[in-house]
């Protein structure tokens, strides 16, 4: 899958790197244990997004199949109404999300409401909304 990445999303990735980068330098100025082992889960929690990378996107007559870095998510079309969406506009909240490295986790926008993401671009999207529930999913396209 060709994908441009989002810049924001880039810009993101790389602060948080940064910020990682330096903590893991600077840990033996730290004097607690305490203080050690917060720094050490938190820098596992802002790595744990890596596995939902997704990496390819593939669509057959009957299913989508997102393969990320751990694992695959598969959907079927017959369970989903599919409709593209070119360029996500509008504020997006990010309610219980990460925008670092992927956008991972449940958002909120004006246009489309509340959705589960899981893409790296913010446009060339798919949005699938399950026919039982009304659940939405914004994925990356396929190319």
């Amino acid at each position: 899958m060709n994908t441009d990445i989002s810049k924001s999303l880039i810009i993101v990735t790389l602060i948080v790197v940064a910020i990682i980068v330096f903590s893991l330098c600077n840990l033996n100025l730290l004097g607690s244990d305490l203080l050690k082992c917060v720094l050490i889960g938190v820098i596992i929690l802002l790595l744990l997004p890596i596995a939902w990378i997704p990496i390819e996107v593939t669509e057959t007559s009957d299913y989508i199949t997102i393969k990320k870095v751990v694992g695959r998510k598969i959907f079927a079309k017959k369970d989903y109404t599919i409709e593209k969406v070119d360029y996500l506009s509008g504020t997006t909240i990010r309610l219980f999300a990460s925008n670092v490295w992927v956008y991972w986790g449940i958002f909120w926008s004006k246009n489309i409401g509340r959705y589960y993401g899981i893409h790296i671009q913010m446009t060339n999207l798919l949005l699938l909304t399950n026919k039982m529930t009304g659940s939405k999913v914004l994925i990356d396209a396929p190319r």
